[in-house]
């Protein structure tokens, strides 16, 4: 059976069934038996590689969907993304409902951008920013599995202003964690050379005015609100931040800086939900403009 993509193969209810239960005991009562479960999801992921057909898995994210994933994700515990470091997914998908223009930066597989596309005004659209090669072309794979029509992907970096080289950290997987520094002096990433855009540059010659940012970018966070002043002056979106305090020291900012920016900018850090915070430290932030 094909779904959006040619020689793919989706599972049956019997075999999701007998997936989810698997998924299921790996993250609940088998919890403790993870490293078990890691090398046999290694090894399942070897033996995708010599299947002569796609598969592809109904999953949801969260409380989203379901849609149409990749095989090599089917035993990962996305039902329960948007809880705890991704617990602005709710928020962030709510934000987007009925805007016209949404900028995801760090779209990684799509974990975002596919519920936040089910909500956006006819015509809208969300532009997705992953330069990590595998999981670009996740993304890309989950857009047309599940007809998507509303994302449009870029791959390149984003960071305070317009590079035509920059070195990119990444490992040859799925991963969450490439980024512009090297965290792990252990070989497992691989340095790329990217180009790297601001967001004004962006924005401005493609006359976008988002309402929306979500930015999830391993330390960069205050470098890439730097190369969007314009933008946020103009636009005033709600950004939804992904602090990293370790990456941040690690290229030479700090929280403080970036509460100082935000500050500057006439914004403010509030919890995914709106509240108001007494700390910022690593962790999943809803930024918006200080009306008081």
């Amino acid at each position: 059976m094909t779904n959006g993509d040619t020689n793919c193969r989706n599972w049956d209810k019997t075999e999701l069934s007998m997936i989810s239960l698997i998924r299921k005991l790996r993250h609940g009562v088998l919890r403790r038996w993870s490293p078990v479960f890691v090398l046999l999801g290694r090894a399942y992921k070897v033996v995708l590689k010599f299947v002569p057909f796609k598969i592809s898995v109904s999953m949801r994210i969260g409380k989203h969907g379901p849609f149409k994933l990749d095989g090599r994700f089917a035993f990962s515990n996305f039902d329960t993304f948007g809880v705890g470091k991704n617990g602005g997914l709710d928020h962030c998908v709510n934000a987007a409902s009925g805007q016209s223009c949404v900028l995801d930066v760090g779209a990684h597989i799509g974990l975002m951008s596919l519920p936040m596309s089910q909500t956006l005004a006819a015509g809208g659209k969300i532009f997705a920013f992953e330069p990590g090669s595998f999981n670009r072309n996740m993304l890309h794979r989950h857009i047309k599995l599940n007809n998507v029509k509303n994302i449009e992907v870029l791959g390149d970096l984003v960071g305070g202003n317009d590079l035509e080289a920059v070195d990119f950290f990444e490992e040859v997987g799925d991963s969450p964690l490439n980024a512009v520094v090297n965290r792990f002096d252990d070989g497992q990433f691989n340095i790329v050379a990217k180009r790297q855009v601001s967001l004004d540059s962006f924005c401005r010659g493609r006359e976008l005015h988002p309402s929306v940012m979500k930015i999830d970018v391993e330390g960069l966070e205050l470098e890439v609100l730097k190369g969007a002043k314009e933008t946020i002056a103009t636009c005033q979106p709600s950004i939804f931040l992904s602090v990293h305090r370790l990456e941040l020291k690690m290229l030479g900012a700090s929280i403080e800086l970036l509460e100082k920016y935000i500050d500057e900018i006439g914004y403010k850090f509030c919890r995914p939900d709106g509240s108001l915070v007494d700390e910022v430290t690593t962790g999943e932030y809803l930024c918006i403009p200080d009306k008081g």
